[in-house]
């Protein structure tokens, strides 16, 4: 597979956000690999990003996602294609 430097520094400038919490997601192509869910931005509303990871050319980002009924542990992973 070749280098896909512009990934890695996209993952590298979204690294200080690892901590956070998203307040604000704005889907700019819906005609992805696979089909964006609509209600993203309510999913993601108030989630803290947990980690940010890279395959190929996809980077994955996992959440922290809180559920009533189920131990705080729980992570949410999404993966985005740059």
């Amino acid at each position: 597979m070749p280098e896909l430097p512009e990934v890695e520094v996209t993952k590298l400038g979204l690294a200080p956000l690892i901590n956070g919490t998203v307040y604000n997601v704005e889907v700019r192509n819906f005609s992805l690999r696979w089909p964006v869910n609509p209600n993203l931005k309510k999913i993601l509303n108030s989630q803290k990003l947990i980690s940010l990871s890279r395959r190929g050319k996809y980077l994955l980002a996992s959440f922290f996602k809180w559920v009533s009924n189920y131990p705080p542990w729980n992570v949410w992973k999404n993966i985005y294609r740059i």
